[in-house]
């Protein structure tokens, strides 16, 4: 890349204000199965392992909070959990058409949780999350 780009002309550091904390959760999640796909497809049913994750985003009261997953069905799972137990969550995936998915990232401006699929929608977030200063107190 320095070959093709040359020096650095210009560059700024800029201060974190945002302390990143990585918290692994161990379950009990075992398998009989050798085929990573259906390992996957296993995992996002296992019940146990959905309700330390929602239960991990309920402990996270007054943050701003984006979950990311492979698997739309996964982030459904995760939705229709948060929503029986009256949580507000904004469900944002590719299979959205432009008008819904226009709608959700609206809604995700002010919602303290997003489920969202990984890829091109993380750019977007990143708008709101790292381009907003008001999300960015901790």
């Amino acid at each position: 890349m320095y070959l093709q780009c040359g020096d650095i002309v210009q560059s700024k550091m800029q201060q974190s204000r945002v302390k990143h904390i990585l918290k692994t959760v161990n379950t009990n999640y075992d398998t009989m199965l050798e085929h990573f796909s259906l390992m996957l497809g296993e995992i996002v049913e296992d019940e146990e392992r959905n309700s330390l994750i929602v239960n991990e985003i309920l402990n996270l009261t007054g943050r701003k909070i984006l979950v990311l997953s492979e698997r739309i069905e996964h982030l459904n799972i995760l939705w229709h959990l948060l929503d029986a137990k009256g949580v507000e969550a904004v469900l944002i995936y590719g299979g959205l058409k432009s008008k819904e998915k226009r709608l959700q990232f609206e809604k995700a401006k002010s919602a303290s949780i997003n489920l969202s699929s990984t890829g091109y929608h993380i750019h977007n977030f990143m708008r709101f999350f790292i381009g907003n200063d008001r999300f960015l107190q901790d």
